[in-house]
């Protein structure tokens, strides 16, 4: 007996889920792709990427919406001009083949500044999720990018991206307190 497996049903979200933990599943004799492993490399001098479209200010980035049933409940959408700009900015990417890196980098950010009347400070986080969306960078957290720095370059258009790598945090040892001695 064959059955129809439905997309959003529990067999559907079991067998994406195992699929993308890179597991093959055989359904009915059908053996799903498996997607390939991303391989990380720590390089050695910087890395240029560039040039990409200037993204729009932090502040146009996201919306708030209220729920047209509830009021009360509300929500944060991507708006439509970041939608349009970080698929283009994906594409220009995607294009540049840039390995996947491991590791903490400093990330600098050279931009036209003819091409925005944007805060310079409001322009590093629509960047900074790109490298992560394009699976250059691990994440934009403090463990991974060390330092940011944003500035206005000289070059005719677009953002110019430089990715150095540096050390990474290192944890700091706790001082053991002394046992106290009763005497």
């Amino acid at each position: 007996m064959r059955r129809k497996i439905k997309r959003g049903g529990a067999l559907g979200q079991l067998i994406a889920l195992a699929a993308a933990n890179g597991r093959k599943i055989t359904v009915s004799g059908v053996k799903r792709w498996d997607p390939p492993k991303l391989e990380r490399v720590r390089i050695l001098g910087p890395l240029f990427l560039g040039p990409i479209k200037v993204p729009p200010s932090v502040n146009e980035l996201f919306a708030n919406v209220k729920h047209p049933k509830t009021p009360a409940a509300k929500g944060r959408n991507i708006t439509p001009r970041y939608a349009a700009w970080r698929a283009l900015a994906k594409h220009q990417l995607a294009l540049m083949k840039p390995p996947a890196l491991a590791g903490a980098y400093q990330v600098t950010l050279s931009y036209c500044e003819d091409e925005t009347k944007a805060d310079i400070e409001n322009l590093a986080k629509a960047m900074l999720d790109l490298l992560v969306d394009g699976k250059v960078l691990e994440d934009d957290r403090g463990a991974f990018v060390r330092r940011v720095i944003v500035e206005w370059g000289e070059h005719p258009t677009g953002v110019m991206i430089r990715l150095d790598p540096v050390a990474g945090r290192q944890r700091r040892e706790k001082p053991t307190p002394e046992p106290a001695t009763v005497t």
